[in-house]
């Protein structure tokens, strides 16, 4: 009798669940997502001050009037507006090269930072490099540019187009150089 009484309850549970299945709502499959589309998020902060630690340590500050961060599922990218400056430091946290300019756009997938608009790259000895763009390799410590370039160096200026230089300015190659060219005098061939 109790075999009998659960196994109608079970029926009448079974017949009731599939009636509600067939009888569910639908969805219009034009309402739902395209699961191809570019999802986009994007952030905005004023006055910002970014730190990029390794290992407990300071490495790079940033500053910028404004930050705008757009993550996509392509290109990452963080805009930095109005008075933007970048310092690194070395490993006793001193500060070694500064950076300022007016726009900056890091990209965080390939580590690379473009700076644009009265770019100014200045180390602690009072070497200074001049441009209206300059790109930054995170990963190989560089600054490239393809635009003009004014060198300052130990009161010695050069101008060129196109540059190769390390992080705090002690190695830099000019592409085409123009007018005088500063050489250390123990770098000069002897003659005997």
């Amino acid at each position: 009798m109790v075999y009998y009484i659960l196994n109608i309850s079970f029926r009448i549970l079974l017949g009731c669940g599939i009636l509600l299945f067939f009888n569910s709502c639908e969805n219009d499959l034009s309402a739902l997502p395209q699961f191809d589309e570019k999802i986009e998020s994007k952030d905005q902060a004023e006055t910002v001050t970014i730190i990029i630690s390794q290992h407990g340590e300071t490495k790079i500050k940033i500053e910028a009037d404004t930050m705008n961060q757009k993550e996509q599922s392509e290109m990452s990218y963080i805009d930095l507006l109005g008075d933007v400056r970048i310092s690194f430091y070395d490993d006793s946290l001193a500060r070694e090269t500064y950076i300022t300019g007016e726009f900056a756009r890091y990209y965080s997938k390939n580590k690379n930072a473009l700076i644009q608009e009265n770019v100014v790259v200045s180390n602690m000895s009072g070497d200074s490099l001049f441009s209206e763009e300059i790109v930054w390799n995170e990963r190989l410590k560089m600054f490239y540019t393809e635009q003009d370039v004014i060198i300052s160096m130990g009161g010695e200026r050069s101008t060129g187009t196109g540059l190769e230089a390390n992080e705090d300015l002690s190695w830099i190659r000019i592409h085409q150089q123009k007018g005088n060219i500063p050489v250390d005098s123990n770098e000069l061939p002897f003659e005997d």
